[in-house]
């Protein structure tokens, strides 16, 4: 499981965050793991450039993955409120 928690407790459970703030999480973590474990199994490959290639996209695959789970929410909070970093009551 993956937490952001320092010794004494303190910290964040990513895990649950996500569950409770983006119950379509699970869905984006299936559809970029299978789409980079599939293209990683090129890595295999006997022609260089398709193994290379495949190394590269299923990077490319679990990074954007991460990137819309964790940095397009934090970089949408922070310029969404002005650098506040908490979205505004209405």
């Amino acid at each position: 499981m993956i937490d952001l928690k320092l010794d004494d407790g303190n910290g964040l459970d990513v895990v649950e965050l996500l569950h409770t703030t983006r119950p379509d999480a699970r869905v984006v973590v299936l559809t970029g793991g299978t789409l980079g474990l599939a293209v990683a199994t090129w890595a295999f490959s006997p022609i260089k450039f398709q193994a290379d290639m495949g190394i590269l996209l299923a990077f490319m695959f679990v990074w954007n993955m991460l990137g819309a789970l964790i940095l397009l929410p934090a970089l949408s909070c922070f310029l969404l409120t002005g650098g506040k970093g908490k979205f505004k009551s209405a």
